[in-house]
């Protein structure tokens, strides 16, 4: 999942996975792990 912040400076990218475990159809166990990376725009310089 990609997603850009709400003033556009920056974009971040998800990647996630889920480890779930039933127990005669209900919820044994649940576990998530995500990965976050941020990519910002270089700041502009002054001339």
């Amino acid at each position: 999942m990609t997603f850009q912040t709400p003033d556009g400076a920056a974009e971040i990218n998800l990647e996630g996975i889920f480890l779930v475990t039933l127990d005669d159809g209900r919820c044994g166990e649940f576990r998530e792990w995500w990965n976050e990376r941020v990519s910002a725009e270089e700041p502009a310089t002054a001339q």
